[in-house]
């Protein structure tokens, strides 16, 4: 064989190691970027069920407190063995907005209890016999958090928490010919009486994932109806409806 045959060999089994180098590169680099998608979607997915976990836990707490909002327990009359329902005095519903486009506050309150073993508790597992409230409110932290009847501090229920809103349904026509129209804190604070007819609680909470996500420029609606920029959070809306059982019996129409 000639020293040229024997170059051209050469040269050629060079070109050929660099293909097959260059493919896989190729390879590797295919399957580091698969890698890549494939982790960055898997901590995404699990963001969004962290978030979903988290408001579900929230609104199971706030909800607990609305149902039994008001409520009235067996108490036993005085000189006698019969049992009775004692009248609750104290504001059931009350709240207020945030400044400007801040977070809402909601207190909610029940009777206190005679036996703190089988009474009411608040959003933190206390009871009282003085009373049975619940102040649910948003930290500069981003935690929803709730004081209880005796509590000293809020405590953090959830965090990641972008937004609070509640809103009021309120009966403003009569038992018989009832009315409802939603307000907020402020419009029933203009109209005290309106707090006595409330008929359902609108609660809206905007969280905010941890995991960055890339900005694609798109929006999302608000628990205030706007449409902010997502930006390189994942942000997920939930909203719930919770009936107050407690109605006294309306015959004029506010």
């Amino acid at each position: 064989m000639s020293r040229s045959s024997s170059r051209r060999q050469a040269g050629v089994s060079l070109v050929e190691l660099l293909v097959g180098i260059a493919i896989g590169l190729l390879v590797v680099l295919a399957a580091v970027g698969t890698l890549i998608v494939s982790r960055g979607a898997t901590r995404t997915t699990a963001d969004v069920s962290a978030l979903q976990q988290q408001a579900s836990y929230a609104l199971r707490i706030i909800g607990l407190q609305l149902r039994q909002a008001g409520s009235l327990e067996l108490q036993p009359t005085a000189g006698a063995t019969a049992m009775t329902f004692g009248d609750f005095a104290g504001t059931v519903i009350s709240g207020s907005d945030g400044s400007g486009t801040g977070p809402d506050i909601l207190t909610v309150s029940s009777q206190p209890s005679l036996t703190l073993e089988a009474g009411q508790r608040d959003c933190i597992g206390d009871t009282s016999t003085t009373a049975v409230s619940s102040r649910f409110t948003l930290n500069d932290k981003g935690e929803l958090t709730c004081k209880g009847a005796t509590s000293l501090m809020p405590q953090p229920v959830i965090a990641n928490v972008a937004d609070f809103q509640v809103a009021y349904r309120v009966n403003t026509g009569t038992t018989d010919a009832p009315k409802i129209r939603t307000y907020t804190a402020t419009d029933m604070n203009a109209v005290p009486a309106r707090w006595a007819r409330v008929s359902a609680i609108e609660i809206c909470l905007d969280l905010i994932g941890e995991e960055a996500v890339p900005d694609t420029g798109a929006t999302y609606a608000d628990c205030q109806g706007a449409t902010p920029a997502r930006g390189t959070r994942t942000h997920l809306v939930f909203r719930n409806v919770f009936a107050v059982r407690r109605q006294p019996f309306f015959e004029v129409a506010l």
